[in-house]
């Protein structure tokens, strides 16, 4: 059984490791994406790590959020 606080710990691990993927590959985020991005549960988290591997800039990652995130 998975605690909250053990539930949130693994919901931070995933914002920071999707964060520090699209930082890799587009350079450095602005505020307002990473805060729709944090803004995830943890299934548009798993949905968008898979997403992003097809990517080819910032507006797929825009489109993405407004399909299937938080706006």
């Amino acid at each position: 059984m998975v605690t909250s606080w053990e539930r949130k710990g693994i919901q931070k691990g995933r914002e920071d490791l999707i964060l520090k993927l699209l930082n890799h590959r587009f350079g450095q985020l602005e505020e307002a994406l990473k805060a729709r991005i944090i803004g995830l549960d943890v299934d548009q988290l798993d949905a968008l790590a898979l997403a992003l591997m097809d990517f080819s800039s910032l507006s797929d990652l825009t489109k993405w959020l407004d399909h299937n995130g938080s706006k």
